[in-house]
Formats: structure tokens, sequence, C-alpha cells
């Protein structure tokens, strides 16, 4: 009799995909606030992971982190995994409140 205990399947290469960010869209945030935001990705290879905005500011990493939040760092945010078989991106708005005196 054979007994199978435990079963492995080999890595296939393959893009990545499912691409989560741990906050809702649109971000609502107070100015002076902080706000990080994280990029995760399943990806065999292994991904790079960057962030850009609208103004073509690239970001390093899969954590997005803006401290001491200002007016016009609203707008959208984007999540960029690429690995050589393929890219994929995620985005979400940063909606900034003003509080007015």
């Amino acid at each position: 009799m054979l007994v199978i205990t435990h079963v492995t399947s080999p890595l296939i290469p393959d893009g990545p995909r499912s691409v989560l960010l741990n906050d809702t869209d649109p971000i609502p945030t107070v100015v002076g606030s902080y706000v990080a935001v994280l990029c995760t990705v399943d990806c065999n290879p292994p991904c790079d992971i960057n962030w850009t905005d609208d103004q073509d500011v690239e970001y390093s990493g899969g954590l997005l982190t803006l401290p001491n939040i200002q007016p016009g760092q609203h707008g959208r945010y984007t999540c960029v995994a690429r690995n050589d078989r393929s890219e994929v991106e995620r985005s979400t708005e940063l909606d900034i409140i003003v509080n007015c005196k």
C-alpha cells in the first residue's frame, strides 16, 4: 500500500496577479496627516513593485508613504508590478479634506 502524505507542486512561472491594496478607494485624508498604502502582488518570478502619481512621480517599493499630506497631493496613485513575463497595475484615489477655520 502506498500512502502519500505530502504533495508539492513545482513553482510554475507566471506574471504578476492578485494585486491588492490595503486601503479603501478613494482614500479620504486630512491635510497634514500621514498616509501609507501597501501594494501586495502574487508573482513568480518575483516582481518589482513601484508607485506613480498623476504627475508621473515614481515611488519605489510596495509601500507608498506620504507624510504631511498637502492639497496638491490629491489624485490617482497607481501601484505597478512587473517581472520579465508581464505587468499589472492597480490604482487608488487620494481625496484631500481641508478643514476650514
